[in-house]
């Protein structure tokens, strides 16, 4: 199968490293409404274009893995109070603390970067995490996370890549590490 540059419904070309940023915005931040999942960027899809080279089947981007990872983190660990780290054109992040009622109180951590080089973002997750070890969910991001006294983190990310930190323990974490397409 083939990845050709991804495409929304409205047919505007999206550049492919771009499509698992807006999926963890959409996905794991605060009151952003009611989240909408394109079928073609979980399932792929199959393209008959009038260049027949062209045609055929479609994979999901990033392998089809990425997106349904973002989804099952939205619903153990996007919960609580976030905090926005929208300070640095070229890195992002945000956090989110948990809530007992979920999963045990266990949240998440998001860094983006459009840079070329890797880049990292000292972010807050709550003095509750003390001493967890977080490790990157989507596995793009090697390394660990020691959270301090204070609840605070440095969160690394590859270049022209995303990150979602998890705490190594978290309930449900196995069964989302364990995902396969």
């Amino acid at each position: 199968m083939r990845q050709l540059p991804h495409t929304n419904h409205s047919q505007t070309p999206i550049a492919p490293f771009f499509v698992p940023f807006a999926y963890a915005l959409i996905l794991l931040r605060a009151n952003t409404g009611l989240p909408c999942v394109f079928y073609a960027d979980l399932y792929g899809y199959v393209a008959q274009p009038s260049h027949p080279a062209l045609s055929g089947l479609i994979t999901p981007p990033c392998g089809g893995v990425v997106i349904p990872k973002m989804m099952l983190a939205r619903k153990f660990w996007a919960y609580g109070s976030q905090y926005d780290y929208f300070d640095d054109p070229r890195c992002v992040g945000f956090t989110r603390e948990g809530h007992p009622s979920k999963s045990g109180g266990n949240g998440l951590a998001v860094v983006m970067t459009n840079g070329w080089e890797y880049a990292s973002k000292r972010m807050f997750v709550g003095k509750h995490h003390a001493g967890e070890m977080w490790t990157d969910l989507l596995r793009w991001c090697p390394g660990q996370v020691i959270i301090d006294e204070n609840g605070w983190g440095i969160f690394p990310v590859g270049h022209r890549s995303v990150a979602v930190w998890v705490n190594a323990a978290a309930d449900n974490r196995g069964a989302v590490d364990a995902y396969v397409l």
